[in-house]
């Protein structure tokens, strides 16, 4: 946040207290004081381009610019993080079920049309996913059939995006291959990092800005599905219960209310029945939503069975959490596991899965061997997870030309639970036999060509790891940045293993002792790129020395107790098996370099 708020902090707390209370005027949101936090850094940015001093200069002006201004605190009130695919378990709800009951349920109508209402649609990517999720499955499935949607947000800005329909490909990189190549348009030139939705699905959406808590203005349509997801978070018990039955109001007999997985509708006195996880409609023959709400949420429908998958990756945490993350209740399960392409070959001999997520580094038989020497015909369809960043990389390159369905970068260990739908999405997708090509899925890598030499590339490891120093300093190749050793010993030590380095590999390799030499190093680089691979295991006073290097990337090799560890976890930017440092450390170097 910028420089502080003038104004005594009496003053400040009295001005934010006003802002709340316009807020909820305007909008409904229930805003308390440990929301101030948030407010004030949003006020701050809305200062600076106003070029006023304080909450109370901005009061005054907005005061005088009511009608101009409402739109900024009517957008401050809400929050826009959401992406494409949101919450995957009720578009399998839709696929395997619910579609197919609306269409039963309409058949006999001469208008053969599914109408959709995504009634807080913040920026458009609810709407486009399920635009895209229709349009696919009625084309394969429900010839004749066609959809309508129609996306609604509170805030006026939101609606404008969502109806320009472009998106940052970063954005877009969730979505299977498949979908992005045939429902958006990649631009060109100065728009080559955006994509617009294309006039297939673009067509079919509209937008406009309302207020739920204003029924009144409603859309007059009778829906078949609405989503209402995510949002009731905002609003009190009353508040809820007044939306819901409004949004009720405007389903069809067999239409059905999606609210967020999270989001519970119990205890309010509302004649609907629950259809599924956070499904709803009205209350004809299913038990009463008391009854319902008692009961555990409702698995995927039972003749599906979950989506059967087999993980290749050298990182036992990425086993651990991949089983957390894909479970039967999303309709997919992990059934075995394996450390390498080699490993993989045999176990592959007695299991067979649905479809396979594999790593490109690895030891003994890396992903991209392991393609080029068993995929085939009959293998099953394998999504690439991989540290490989999708557009950076020839190596993902290469493995949707050996055949890949599709790519998902692997984040990092604190954040692996933010890709489950990503995952989800793009497991179903292989499955389906959705393949891309990979002349045009991916944009150009980075080139491995660019100047490294301003660069730091600094190994810190104990003394029992020096054997793997060489290996990690052979594997970047002719473009590679400055090397440095730090050694985790005894400056004596530390001397002596400063020989050993010369001897074993002559050049320009500095090393040291960490205690001794690390605060010395950091000083001399300034504000040089410097990335750090840590190789073995550090006790943790060897930590807190790295962690006063705020401004470099710090890679920890992924060990047994490494993920465990709060303090690694803390300091570490990331952590990575150690065949995947090169890669990691030389895209983020390359990022870097001005």
């Amino acid at each position: 946040m910028g420089s502080p708020l003038k104004n005594s902090t009496s003053t400040n707390l009295a001005g934010l207290k006003w802002i709340r209370d316009e807020s909820h005027r305007l909008t409904g949101v229930q805003f308390t004081e440990r929301h101030n936090t948030m407010i004030e850094s949003r006020i701050q940015s809305r200062l600076h381009a106003l070029e006023l001093d304080s909450i109370s200069d901005y009061i005054e002006y907005y005061q005088r610019h009511q009608v101009e201004e409402e739109p900024f605190l009517i957008g401050l009130a809400t929050t826009h993080h959401t992406y494409f695919f949101r919450e995957y378990l009720h578009f399998e709800l839709l696929e395997q079920k619910i579609i197919q009951e609306l269409i039963t349920a309409k058949d006999r109508s001469e208008e053969k049309v599914i109408r959709i209402w995504s009634a807080a649609c913040s920026r458009g990517q609810e709407v486009y996913s399920l635009a895209m999720h229709f349009n696919r499955i009625l084309k394969s499935k429900f010839a004749g059939w066609s959809f309508t949607i129609h996306g609604t947000d509170i805030d006026p800005e939101s609606v404008r995006i969502a109806q320009n329909s472009v998106y940052p490909l970063r954005e877009l990189r969730s979505l299977p291959q498949g979908l992005l190549q045939s429902y958006w348009s990649v631009g060109t030139g100065e728009i080559s990092d955006y994509a617009r939705a294309k006039k297939e699905i673009r067509e079919r959406c509209t937008f406009s800005a309302l207020n739920l808590l204003e029924p009144l203005k409603y859309p007059n349509e009778k829906y078949d599905v609405i989503f209402c997801r995510n949002v009731f978070i905002y609003f009190d018990t009353n508040q809820i219960s007044q939306i819901t039955r409004s949004l009720s109001e405007r389903l069809t007999p067999s239409g059905r209310l999606f609210v967020g997985i999270s989001e519970s509708l119990h205890g309010l006195d509302l004649n609907l029945s629950s259809f599924g996880p956070s499904v709803y409609g009205r209350a004809e023959s299913r038990p009463s939503l008391e009854h319902a709400q008692s009961q555990p949420a409702s698995p995927p429908p039972e003749t599906t069975k979950p989506l059967r998958v087999f993980c290749i990756d050298d990182s036992v945490s990425v086993h651990a959490l991949l089983k957390k993350l894909l479970t039967p209740e999303l309709g997919v399960e992990i059934v075995g596991t394996a450390l390498n392409g080699k490993d993989a070959a045999e176990k592959l001999r007695s299991i067979r899965p649905d479809v396979i997520t594999l790593d490109i580094h690895m030891p003994e038989m890396d992903g991209i061997t392991y393609l080029k020497s068993h995929f085939g015909p009959n293998h099953p369809p394998v999504i690439m997870l991989s540290s490989v960043s999708p557009e950076h990389g020839e190596l993902a390159t290469d493995a949707l030309r050996l055949g890949a369905s599709d790519f998902v970068q692997k984040p990092s260990l604190q954040n692996f639970k933010s890709s489950q739908d990503e995952l989800v999405t793009k497991l179903r997708a292989a499955a389906r036999g959705s393949k891309l090509s990979a002349a045009t899925a991916f944009k150009k890598p980075v080139s491995t060509a660019k100047d490294l030499s301003s660069a730091h590339c600094i190994i810190v490891c104990p003394p029992n790891e020096r054997t793997r120093i060489l290996e990690v300093i052979r594997s970047w190749g002719s473009a590679r940045p400055q090397f440095h050793v730090l050694w985790n010993c005894e400056p004596t030590v530390a001397t002596s293993l400063e020989k050993w380095l010369k001897e074993a590999y002559p050049g320009t390799i500095q090393s040291g002792c960490l205690t001794k030499d690390s605060d010395a190093l950091r000083g001399s680089f300034g504000d040089q790129p410097t990335s750090i691979l840590v190789l073995g295991t550090l006790h943790n006073e060897a930590w807190m020395t790295l962690a006063r290097w705020p401004k470099a990337q710090i890679l920890a090799e992924d060990l047994a107790d490494h993920a465990q560890n709060k303090t690694i976890r803390k300091i570490a930017s990331d952590i990575f098996p150690l065949t995947s440092f090169t890669y990691v450390a030389s895209e983020y170097l390359c990022r870097k370099i001005k």
